[in-house]
């Protein structure tokens, strides 16, 4: 089951990169993907954008709000 923007925010103060990171995890894109999406649609440095993103994941995963999926599946 997937929470809403809205729950998920009630739990973290997310910041407009962590909103934009939350509203790509849907199941189906890897997590290669949310990082090559938001290194195409920001000026960022890459490698600022690949850390911020797998800081992010690891918070929420951590607090039990997104599970690790293996891809093959």
């Amino acid at each position: 089951m997937y929470s809403s923007s809205m729950d998920v925010e009630h739990i973290f103060n997310l910041n407009h990169t962590g909103a934009e990171i939350w509203e790509r995890i849907d199941g189906n894109r890897s997590v290669e993907s949310i990082i090559e999406e938001l290194q195409n649609e920001y000026e960022d440095p890459p490698e600022q954008i690949e850390e911020e993103v797998i800081e992010f994941l690891q918070e929420l995963w951590e607090a039990g709000l997104i599970e690790v999926r293996d891809e093959n599946y």
